[in-house]
């Protein structure tokens, strides 16, 4: 295949934007979706307890702030659509 590429219709921008249910609202994602833990084992090993005490306190450190982070983000999306409903 080879051509040249030509705009059909308007230009959308840098968005897509698609049909949805009237009850989903869109919401920016405000969280970095790159952040990552390389979790390596040893060969023939896939248990915590194969990890080094080290290894497992990083483990537990990145799954904790990540869960603080997550749940900081959902109570200010809370906050900003349902004021009403936070307890």
């Amino acid at each position: 295949m080879a051509g040249k590429l030509t705009l059909e219709g308007d230009n959308p921008g840098d968005y897509v934007v698609m049909s949805s249910p009237d009850n989903i609202i869109l919401v920016p994602d405000v969280l970095p979706n790159n952040d990552g833990l390389p979790v390596g084992f040893p060969p023939g090993k896939a248990s915590l307890h194969d990890l080094s005490r080290r290894e497992r306190k990083q483990l537990a450190d990145f799954v904790t702030n990540k869960a603080r982070k997550d749940c900081r983000a959902i109570e200010g999306i809370r906050k900003r659509f349902h004021p009403d409903s936070l307890m």
